[in-house]
């Protein structure tokens, strides 16, 4: 993540540890972060069937 699109999204939406974000990302890259698709999928199901109700 760019260092300036950071700062924007921080100035203008909820606050959100970019440095953290950064670890996550380089971790994601090493191979070294465990993605889950299926825990990925239901989040993305309650999330929009929350924004329909």
């Amino acid at each position: 993540m760019s260092v300036q699109l950071a700062e924007s999204l921080a100035e203008k939406g909820p606050h959100f540890d970019v440095e953290r974000v950064d670890r996550i990302k380089q971790a994601v890259a090493e191979g070294r972060y465990p993605i889950d698709p299926q825990r990925i999928a239901d989040s993305i199901f309650q999330d929009y069937a929350a924004l329909s109700r």
